[in-house]
């Protein structure tokens, strides 16, 4: 929910009469990001698959944190070339997900945890545009409002991410239960891949078209 705060609230913002090539500026913004988005999902196939176990809070906050530092240059750059600003901001969250999985996997109850962990998103991003219209309400300028929400939702980000570093590891139930997931190497993924490849990407094209749909849904 929290790293909601840090895609989400420019759609709280309307920007009235801005259009670029005839369409409105505001559907360039959802594009930008969205394609980020997309984007982060093809990288992650390496980047989560080489994860640690330890320490993963450290890509946790550094993804969140250039996404919130991305909302930063698009409050400070002008229109429209702040545009790209939304495609950087996509381009870490889309990751998040996979890290926060990560600390869930390999349980006797993943599936129960990551039914709720989803349910999040159903509120998430009208929870984070509250907010946001709350900011633009009070005053607050709605290029830079983005990047205020974010501000916001930090300290309670934090503790949510020290919670989880504190999760217990899986159990030796858990391990007799559930196949462990190691770090794999480039000749390990390649093998994975050209053995799974066409299953990987038809998931992957599915749950990109399903955020494509939300997101302009929202």
């Amino acid at each position: 929910l929290c790293m909601y705060a840090f895609r989400k609230p420019f759609s709280a913002a309307t920007f009235p009469g801005e259009q670029l090539a005839g369409m409105d500026y505001k559907a360039w913004l959802v594009i930008a990001q969205v394609l980020g988005y997309a984007c982060s999902k093809f990288i992650g196939i390496r980047v989560i698959a080489e994860l640690r176990r330890v320490q993963r809070w450290q890509p946790l906050l550094l993804l969140i944190g250039i996404g919130w530092l991305s909302l930063l240059g698009f409050a400070l750059t002008p229109r429209p070339w702040n545009i790209v600003f939304l495609f950087c901001n996509g381009l870490p969250l889309g990751m998040v997900w996979g890290v926060v999985f990560s600390y869930l996997e390999g349980r006797r109850n993943t599936e129960l945890m990551t039914a709720i962990l989803a349910s999040s998103l159903i509120f998430a991003s009208g929870a984070v545009k509250s907010v946001g219209r709350w900011l633009l309400v009070s005053g607050v300028d709605e290029m830079w409002m983005p990047f205020l929400t974010g501000l916001i939702f930090v300290p309670p980000l934090l503790v949510c991410v020290a919670l989880l570093e504190r999760l217990p590891q899986p159990s030796d139930e858990d391990a007799a239960a559930r196949g462990e997931r190691v770090r794999m190497s480039a000749a390990q993924r390649g093998s994975f891949l050209r053995r799974l490849l066409p299953g990987i990407v038809l998931a992957i094209l599915c749950y990109v078209g399903l955020t494509v749909v939300r997101d302009f849904r929202d």
